[in-house]
């Protein structure tokens, strides 16, 4: 080889490395990776214009529990909400100027629903979306009704100590009532065989994402709801509206379908019978909250007034 093509080779190689180093350190920007308090733990969660107010109490009962980590918020929005209803640019504004004096190190994601909020898919999709933007070995999902009594944190770590891969807790519904046929058809189970078991909410919960509870039940849930939310999550004939009340199990009668909720408990349970290893309900080392529902949120009526009725105040 001659000492110009050499000097050719050489060169081109080194421009394919700043190439490669580039491209590797603009990837990396786009991961977000926790402070390392012993595992990488984030919490995400979802928001819109409506529960912008009770969102930012949850919140707030998150740092007051002694948080301080990675928060991510998706705050869901419609095309026609951002083109047609000007205050819904005002909430978005002051929901940012509000939760960057509750939490400063959270970051807001605008995220856009194509249907209607009644399909719960979008649930399951952002938790998909997050997980392609973050390194983690335990993720919490809350909804804008928790209120924390503990620090999550702590819950993670005891998790990952204790060998525990998924932590929740159970709802009041039965399993045979809160699930249609056609999502017990999707996954080949029927409501006689899970008749005795509490749902599982899927407003709260932690899991261990380097446990097999990320491949059996996380990913599969995820999937339902992105690759086949009217036929898996949200099958036509379903209806989330309950017939009667609850009575919780043992139930074979359906009377509302949970969609997400629904999904996620059956994989759970399905999980737990081939060894998975979970905990559920309140307990100070995996997961210890209280739940409020949007006609007992505590608010004053000066931050609702800000947050969803009176626009103006927001300028």
């Amino acid at each position: 080889m001659s000492i110009r093509l050499r000097a050719f080779f050489l060169r081109s190689v080194l421009l394919t490395l700043l190439v490669l180093v580039a491209i590797s350190a603009k990837q990396a920007q786009n991961v977000r990776v926790p402070q390392n308090i012993g595992v990488r733990f984030g919490i995400v969660t979802a928001t819109s214009a409506d529960h912008a107010a009770e969102h930012l109490e949850m919140v707030r009962s998150l740092s007051k529990a002694g948080f301080s980590g990675m928060l991510t918020v998706y705050f869901m929005y419609r095309t026609r909400e951002i083109e047609e209803d000007g205050e819904v640019q005002h909430v978005i504004a002051r929901y940012n100027e509000k939760l960057s004096e509750v939490s400063p190190s959270s970051e807001v994601i605008f995220f856009q629903v194509n249907t209607d909020y009644e399909t719960y898919c979008f649930k399951p999709a952002i938790v998909q979306d997050y997980l392609n933007h973050v390194r983690l070995d335990v993720m919490m999902w809350t909804d804008s009704s928790t209120r924390f009594k503990g620090n999550p944190n702590t819950w993670a770590l005891n998790m990952v100590k204790d060998e525990i891969h998924f932590a929740g807790r159970e709802g009041a519904m039965g399993m045979g009532e809160n699930t249609h046929s056609k999502t017990y058809e999707f996954f080949r189970v029927s409501a006689m065989e899970l008749k005795e078991r509490h749902e599982i909410q899927a407003g709260h919960w932690l899991a261990d994402l380097n446990s097999d509870v990320y491949r059996t039940v996380i990913q599969p849930w995820i999937d339902c709801a992105v690759r086949s939310c009217h036929t898996c999550m949200s099958p036509s004939g379903s209806v989330r509206k309950l017939k009667r009340k609850q009575s919780g199990p043992p139930s074979t009668e359906y009377i509302g379908h949970r969609q997400d909720q629904s999904v996620l408990s059956i994989l759970l349970v399905q999980w737990q019978a081939q060894g998975g290893r979970l905990h559920l309900n309140d307990h100070p080392r995996y997961i210890d909250l209280d739940v409020v529902r949007s006609f007992n949120t505590p608010l004053s009526v000066e931050e609702k007034g800000r947050l969803r009725i009176d626009s103006s105040q927001m300028d």
